[in-house]
């Protein structure tokens, strides 16, 4: 039997975990970013403020949370936007290759207790079509079959 508050205290811990794309602003990324600037001040220095600001690290922190990808481990995300903030103005490429970057970390939270991951594969031509169908606007990008 589980007592009432532990059932209101999952719920809301839920909740927030589905919500924290959009509970995350400037605000909480700068809080973020000063906390990490504690341990990694050269690394912060890199990355903001350019070539990204606050709300760029923002757009992609909130990317990755709507995935549900833990941005716990700020000093990857940090060192790859630090890598690749120069070379493009778009939050959805950075999104990519710090998704890239958090590869294991992401894996591992689907991965069965004995490391075993199962996955769909698709034919070439399939994903050709998947592939070709990706439409880039200046809101970002998004699938269109």
């Amino acid at each position: 039997v589980v007592d009432p508050a532990s059932v209101v205290s999952t719920h809301i811990t839920e909740k927030i975990k589905q919500h924290a794309h959009e509970l995350i602003g400037r605000q909480e990324t700068k809080q973020l970013i000063d906390h990490l600037k504690e341990s990694y001040p050269v690394l912060v220095e890199e990355v903001t403020p350019n070539p990204l600001s606050v709300g760029d690290i923002q757009k992609v922190l909130a990317k990755l949370l709507k995935e549900k990808v833990s941005i716990r481990n700020l000093v990857t995300i940090f060192e790859t936007l630090a890598d690749y903030g120069k070379l493009t103005t778009d939050s959805d490429l950075w999104t990519e290759y710090t998704r890239q970057a958090l590869a294991k970390q992401i894996t591992a939270q689907f991965a069965k207790e004995n490391e075993v991951l199962k996955v769909v594969t698709c034919s070439g031509r399939v994903e050709k079509a998947i592939a070709d169908g990706v439409q880039q606007t200046e809101h970002g990008n998004y699938l269109s079959l």
